[in-house]
């Protein structure tokens, strides 16, 4: 489980771009309500969150392309299938696509450094 202190990856899953870093700044409330604003569904209502406050975001230009830049570069290709098989809850498959609904992933070591290595700006 992610403490805090320890940093988050912004995705936009839909651009598959890692767009920002944050650290997290909070403990997790788990009985979040959702936002003040009528942005969830009703079922997502009912059903509720969870909440973490983040601090110090930092975007990353130009972004991380999740794809392009990490997913389907074969030069990664054989290290994140080795991770893959080793973590099954990160934010990729065993097909390197990725796994919808996954928002709070850990990242090992290994795929930590393959981001940094792709960091436009040096390592993250």
């Amino acid at each position: 489980m992610a403490e805090i202190g320890d940093l988050v990856l912004h995705l936009l899953q839909e651009q598959h771009q890692i767009v920002g870093i944050s650290v997290i700044e909070s403990n997790l409330v788990e009985n979040f309500e959702g936002p003040p604003t009528d942005r969830w569904t009703e079922k997502q209502q009912e059903e509720g969150g969870y909440l973490r406050w983040l601090s110090n975001y930092e975007g990353i230009e130009p972004h991380i392309h999740v794809y392009d830049d990490l997913l389907e570069n074969l030069d990664h290709e054989e290290q994140l299938r080795e991770i893959r098989e080793n973590e099954d809850k990160i934010f990729y498959d065993k097909r390197l696509s990725l796994n919808q609904g996954h928002y709070f992933t850990k990242s090992p070591d290994e795929l930590a450094r393959l981001l940094a290595k792709e960091c436009p700006r040096g390592p993250c």
